[in-house]
């Protein structure tokens, strides 16, 4: 097999862009980063690093109570979809919590919880994987992480009652429906990678 002019390095024109997707707690840091090291010439991003510049939602129990629209979760989506954009274009960027550098790649494997549910970013997007995990499973998994981090899990836990919490992870599963891959989130980090991969390079190759 060989690779298809359109995405050969240095080609000039549009890379390949992969959103993990799925909720707080799924492993999609963890998986992005195995799915770039499998294809080699990857660059990633992370919608968490947008945070800051991006206006999240603060009243999430308004949010959840007008529909729990993705797009109204992110209140200035502009940063985030023009970085992608630019790379996508073979433009370097800088990540927006250092000022790193990143430069474009053949492959962007993007963290992005909520797949192509998003207009800013959706035709941006050239495939979702998308991790189906139990949501008592991916809490856990949060609740270590951000204990491990020193963080306060007991005001993220009351927050999750009060607040409604619940309705954004709710919501971050529904992204399945649009997704080109859902993975089982209850198996290895390794193997679902080796799955992403498989399938991206079957999808950017020619016989």
């Amino acid at each position: 097999m060989k690779v298809c002019a359109c995405w050969r390095r240095g080609s000039g024109l549009n890379r390949y862009v992969i959103a993990i997707s799925g909720p707080a707690g799924a492993g999609k840091t963890t998986l992005a980063g195995k799915v770039a090291v499998l294809l080699g010439d990857a660059t990633m991003l992370f919608y968490d690093d947008y945070r800051k510049v991006s206006d999240w939602h603060r009243d999430l129990l308004r949010w959840a109570q007008d529909g729990c629209d993705p797009n109204q979760y992110v209140g200035n989506p502009k940063p985030f979809a023009d970085d992608l954009r630019a790379i996508r274009n073979g433009i370097p960027i800088h990540r927006p919590t250092n000022q790193e550098l990143i430069v474009p790649a053949r492959f962007v494997v993007l963290e992005e919880p909520w797949g192509r549910d998003r207009d800013a970013v959706r035709s941006l997007i050239d495939f979702v994987a998308h991790i189906d995990i139990p949501l008592d499973v991916s809490l856990c998994r949060r609740l270590l992480r951000d204990a491990q981090r020193g963080q306060n899990i007991l005001e993220f836990m009351q927050d999750y009652l009060a607040e409604d919490v619940r309705q954004v992870y709710l919501r971050m599963q529904k992204s399945a429906e649009n997704a080109d891959l859902v993975l089982d989130g209850m198996q290895p980090p390794d193997a679902l990678a080796q799955q992403v991969a498989t399938r991206v390079l079957a999808v950017t190759q020619v016989a």
